[in-house]
C-alpha cells in the first residue's frame, strides 16, 4: 500500500465517519485519499478501479448491499481490497484480499450505538496512517510542516 500514491476509501454510515477522519489525517502526507462523499459516487469510483488500485473498505457487518456492489466492482477490475470489518463470516471478509479485524463485541441487531466497533476501526485506521507516515517519515514531516506554515501564512493574511 505504501507504494501507491492513491488509496480509494469506502464506508457507509458510521464507517464513513472513520473514513472521513482518515482522509483528514492523510492531508499531511503526499498520499491522495480518494473518498467520495456521495454514496452513489462511491459506486462509480469502484467501477474505475484497476489492477493498480488499492481500496480500504470499512464496514462492521460487511453485508450492506452498497458494500457488496463496491467490492464486486473492485474485484471485477482486479483491484486490491483491504477490509476493515468484524470477525463474522461476511461477504466483505470472504472477498477481501487482506482483512483487518475490528472489535466484534457489539450485537448488530440489539446495539444502541457503535461504540467499541467505532473505536476499534478508528484505531486500525490510525495504525495504517502511522505506518504509511513512517514509511517516508522525513519527506512526510517536511511536507506537513511546510503545509502548516503555508496555512498559518494564509490565516495571517486574512486577519
Amino acid at each position: 500500500m505504501s507504494k501507491k500514491k492513491v488509496i480509494d476509501l469506502y464506508g457507509v454510515g458510521t464507517a464513513y465517519i472513520t473514513a472521513l477522519n482518515f482522509e483528514q489525517k492523510k492531508m499531511s502526507t503526499p498520499y491522495f485519499i480518494n473518498l467520495k462523499h456521495i454514496s452513489s459516487d462511491q459506486n462509480r469510483q469502484a467501477m474505475l478501479s484497476n489492477k493498480d488500485s488499492v481500496a480500504i473498505v470499512i464496514s462492521y457487518s460487511g453485508e450492506e448491499q452498497e458494500i457488496k456492489r463496491i467490492v464486486n466492482y473492485i474485484k471485477q477490475k482486479e483491484g486490491t481490497v483491504i477490509a476493515v470489518t468484524s470477525i463474522n463470516d461476511s461477504y466483505l471478509r470472504k472477498n477481501a484480499d487482506y482483512c483487518l479485524t475490528i472489535c466484534s463485541k457489539e450485537n448488530i441487531f440489539s446495539k444502541i450505538g457503535s461504540y467499541s466497533s467505532k473505536v476499534s476501526a478508528d484505531y486500525i485506521m490510525d495504525i495504517i496512517f502511522a505506518l504509511l507516515f513512517k514509511n517516508n517519515n522525513n519527506i512526510n514531516l517536511i511536507e506537513k510542516l511546510e503545509r502548516a506554515k503555508n496555512i498559518q501564512n494564509i490565516e495571517f493574511l486574512k486577519n
